[in-house]
């Protein structure tokens, strides 16, 4: 048999100018093109089309940040192999809302060879290619928290207007983009006082601009929040409320989130009570007993939202534990130790030691 051995010239080199992805020949290896052989010396990326994003803004289109699955995606495979010297640098033009897309990055590399530059070759030593990135996110902003809330009031004083009992709180949606930052978010809130079906004040971005971006034809109150640090935060009086949060991000997409926000009264009362009463018991015919009330031992309790009237006074937790009846033959010489509890409306308490 015969054995056919063919040697060909592979020192030349070229750049492709298309992008290559999973070809026969590795950057390096040597290829037919043209008329010629050749080893190739630079492998581009192609384009691509994002639905997610692994960071946010500009930070999202760095190469290492790409979500994408294969290196070669991210930056051009340069041929180390031989002395080449290769650098690889890139510059960004992004337009959005461009050909269906939330973004799109024109991104044109550069390669150089130091060594062709520096050295006596007389031929091509820089190349450029564009790769074009799309972003086609529809994934919304998300609300890691859109649970009803509870919050706790222990302030020390009454609305003036109505006198009702209310809290200062931070009220802060807990909402996040894959590839928008949250200054860039356009967020708005709704806030529904008493959870009656009427909103009672707006809230939204700044990054809006400088007017409130829904109608308003009641002419509610509304609060412009800093683009990184979106909130409700205010007054609230005790009782259940409706709060609607909207956020929108640099790709269009829209999500609510809506929760129930009550405020409780923790806040126990401020008990002050008489060291200790006397009274004179029933006579004989009538059962020698007396009747002492809890209450006759408050001095001057108060409370910060229940109304001094509507203080209850009790000889223990039980609200309803107001009296107790001591007759002649209870009574030891000595003076007893009781224990008062004053409730406000909401159920807190606190006691002092009477005798």
């Amino acid at each position: 048999g015969q054995q056919r051995i063919t040697i060909i010239n592979c020192e030349e080199f070229y750049v492709p100018t298309v992008c290559w992805r999973f070809t026969p020949r590795d950057v390096g290896s040597c290829d037919f093109v043209g008329n010629d052989f050749g080893y190739k010396l630079v492998e581009w990326p192609c384009d691509l089309e994002l639905t997610t994003c692994q960071a946010t803004g500009a930070e999202a289109f760095k190469p290492e940040n790409l979500n994408v699955p294969f290196d070669q995606d991210r930056r051009p495979r340069l041929n180390t192999d031989r002395c080449n010297l290769l650098a690889a640098t890139y510059e960004d033009r992004v337009f959005t809302f461009v050909d269906s897309a939330c973004s799109k990055v024109f991104r044109g590399w550069e390669v150089v060879s130091w060594c062709l530059e520096e050295g006596t070759y007389s031929g091509e030593f820089v190349w450029r290619f564009v790769q074009v990135i799309k972003l086609l996110n529809q994934d919304g902003p998300d609300f890691a928290n859109c649970d009803d809330q509870t919050l706790c009031a222990f302030g020390d004083t009454l609305n003036p207007n109505n006198n009702q009992c209310v809290g200062i709180f931070e009220i802060r949606p807990d909402v996040s983009d894959d590839c928008t930052p949250l200054e860039l978010l356009l967020i708005d809130y709704k806030l529904d006082l008493g959870n009656d079906g009427v909103f009672d004040r707006l809230g939204y971005s700044a990054n809006y601009g400088p007017n409130y971006p829904f109608p308003n034809p009641n002419g509610l109150p509304v609060q412009v929040m800093p683009d990184t640090l979106p909130n409700a935060d205010g007054v609230y009086p005790v009782g259940t409320h409706r709060i609607l949060w909207g956020a929108e991000d640099g790709c269009g997409n829209i999500n609510v989130c809506e929760y129930l926000l009550t405020i409780e009264d923790c806040k126990p009362p401020t008990p002050y009570c008489l060291p200790g009463v006397s009274g004179v018991p029933m006579p004989i015919a009538a059962g020698e007993f007396i009747d002492i009330w809890a209450s006759d031992f408050n001095l001057a309790s108060f409370d910060n939202c229940t109304a001094d009237s509507n203080l209850v006074y009790a000889f223990s937790e039980d609200p309803n534990d107001r009296t107790i009846r001591r007759t002649c033959a209870e009574v030891t010489g000595l003076a007893e130790q009781l224990t008062i509890y004053v409730v406000d409306e909401a159920g807190n308490f606190a006691s002092c030691l009477v005798s």
